[in-house]
């Protein structure tokens, strides 16, 4: 049964105010909704706490999905968000093993691995004045930083290069 644009656009009213029981639903109805009226689709948006962004992200993961033998309980167990990191890599070809890195990782993990890096890496901030800022960035370029543009390339590598001689110095 093909439904009207208006019944199209209560029922994606009606999901949008729980997407996460249902974002694949969601997202075919706004998919629909964006080919045959865009007024009705930004509408959802404006009556509903969904954000556009959120709306076009949705509508992605409906457009990447759609064909693929994949049981929408699994998609819920994923998530829209990680649904979303994986979707402009998802193919026909690949769809199981992108699904499989989804389920395997947390989003910060998979944006990572994605991204090429390795999924358990922490992150570290210091915040430093400016001459203990050139102390650190002198240091760091003696053991293997290199300049680029206005920061640094191989911080991690240089770190860890100062680490071991602390911990040898210590020894």
């Amino acid at each position: 049964m093909t439904l009207s644009k208006q019944e199209t656009f209560d029922r994606a009213v009606r999901l949008a105010a729980r997407f996460d029981d249902d974002f694949m639903e969601l997202g075919r109805l706004l998919k629909r909704l964006q080919e045959r009226d865009h007024e009705l689709f930004k509408q959802v948006c404006g009556e509903t706490h969904l954000d556009r962004r959120k709306a076009y992200y949705l509508v992605q993961i409906a457009r990447r999905v759609e064909g693929l033998p994949i049981p929408r309980e699994r998609l819920a167990r994923i998530g829209w968000t990680k649904m979303q990191l994986v979707a402009d890599q998802l193919m026909r070809q690949n769809w199981r093993e992108m699904l499989e890195l989804a389920e395997q990782h947390t989003a910060r993990g998979l944006k990572a691995v994605l991204a090429g890096k390795r999924a358990n890496e922490r992150c570290v901030v210091l915040y430093l004045r400016p001459k203990d800022y050139q102390r650190f960035a002198n240091a760091l370029l003696k053991h293997g930083a290199r300049p680029n543009g206005a920061g640094l390339l191989n911080k991690e590598q240089a770190v860890m290069a100062l680490i071991e001689l602390a911990e040898k110095a210590v020894a």
